[in-house]
């Protein structure tokens, strides 16, 4: 953890001594992403499933030498997970599902700092990325409901995040694809990227399990560029 902090704060040192002299275009974007979490340490008795969310955030890119860039962003998203269970009972030779299943959403605060390296010409062509990201959670809930036929909901419980058990503090490896076009005095773009955490979300010394976020996304937007 230490060396992925040291590794962040040397790219946001570049980054702000860099943007002193490159050419900059800032903008704006929102997706979806799908979520879970990669679980050890609990065998086949937690087997978690993805939820689909949204985020929007503010971008920047910093060129910095022809073809390359630096994308910091600020990103508000959602993620989390669900546990489904659930068994089909006959009645009257007619199949009826019987289940329930909760859902552990937790809104973070993001920052990636990715390195980009962009190709193609006559004001189209596309891009690969990757770099580091750090998140704060600043808010979660646990939802549960049960289905019969249709869903019901039971109960919506807010966690309590300043429990030592929770870490709040997200940081992993970021990296995805995408493709721009030109438009007026910036750029459309649109990419898919894949995300994974680095650190377990709980802390508990008691409980031998490792949770860490994972997920898959969709993002479009515009920049300008000044």
């Amino acid at each position: 953890m230490r060396t992925m902090k040291n590794f962040i704060a040397v790219l946001v040192l570049s980054v702000f001594t860099t943007a002193s002299f490159a050419q900059v275009s800032v903008g704006f974007k929102v997706g979806h992403n799908t979520s879970s979490v990669k679980v050890e340490g609990v065998g086949d008795v937690l087997s978690p499933k993805t939820i689909g969310n949204y985020n929007i955030g503010a971008v920047a890119e910093i060129r910095v030498a022809p073809g390359f860039a630096f994308q910091p962003e600020l990103n508000f998203k959602r993620k989390g997970f669900k546990v489904k269970e659930g068994i089909d009972v006959n009645l009257l030779n007619i199949p009826i599902p019987l289940g329930a299943e909760a859902i552990t959403e937790i809104k973070y605060v993001e920052m990636p700092l990715m390195g980009k390296y962009k190709f193609g010409k006559d004001g189209i062509g596309g891009y690969v990325m990757a770099g580091p990201y750090v998140g704060y959670a600043h808010q979660a809930t646990l939802r549960t409901k049960a289905n019969v036929l249709i869903d019901f909901n039971l109960t919506n419980t807010e966690l309590d995040l300043t429990n030592d058990n929770y870490n709040r503090l997200d940081a992993g490896a970021i990296g995805g694809v995408g493709f721009w076009a030109s438009a007026g005095q910036g750029q459309f773009f649109a990419d898919a990227r894949i995300q994974h955490s680095m650190n377990d979300m709980f802390n508990d010394p008691l409980v031998d399990v490792q949770m860490q976020n994972k997920g898959f996304e969709f993002n479009a937007g515009y920049m300008y560029r000044f």
